[in-house]
């Protein structure tokens, strides 16, 4: 339940700490305290093996907004300032040089041309699916979609009709 302490089960977190808004800097600021002070969320003190922290904002502002409407941008620009303040956190704590960042979007709305599973790469780390059921695991995250094709129309809340999607190579 929202407000009650986390749950620990081994080295894998069960918990949900809901920002007030699901912000850049909410998401990215949460990720930034469990490395500046670990002990608050892990019985071990130990921080995260694996973290991942979706940033919901982008895709929604590009899909309710575009992606060429200020908003938007000012949120991608946001977000590299808060990855950037991240890093300097992990230089800051000692943590840099043993973490791996990996950055991740959905789909992009753009041509894909291949797909990768993230998941198999951590299983050959020695990581194990996290069963939630169980409380056992070291990471929980599965990308495999490939994403979709979007074609815009005359502007970005219109799709195209079937004569102007002719004109597409």
């Amino acid at each position: 339940m929202f407000g009650e302490p986390p749950i620990i089960k081994g080295t894998v977190i069960d918990f949900l700490i809901p920002p007030v808004e699901y912000t850049s800097s909410s998401i990215l600021k949460g990720v930034e305290e469990i490395y500046k002070n670990p002990k608050k969320i892990f019985a071990n003190k130990d921080v995260p093996k694996v973290t991942v922290a979706y940033i919901p904002k982008t895709d929604d502002l590009m899909h309710n907004k575009g992606f060429d409407h200020p908003e938007y941008i000012q949120e991608v620009i946001d977000c590299d300032r808060y990855i950037g303040s991240l890093i300097k956190t992990l230089k800051n704590t000692g943590y840099y040089d043993s973490t791996a960042i990996g950055i991740i979007s959905d789909h992009g709305n753009y041509k894909s041309e291949k797909l990768y599973d993230i998941a198999p790469f951590f299983k050959d780390k020695g990581f194990t699916q996290y069963l939630p059921r169980k409380g056992i695991g070291d990471f929980d995250c599965a990308m495999g979609g490939l994403g979709f094709f979007n074609f815009p129309g005359d502007n970005w809340f219109n799709h195209p009709t079937i004569e102007q999607l002719k004109n597409f190579g």
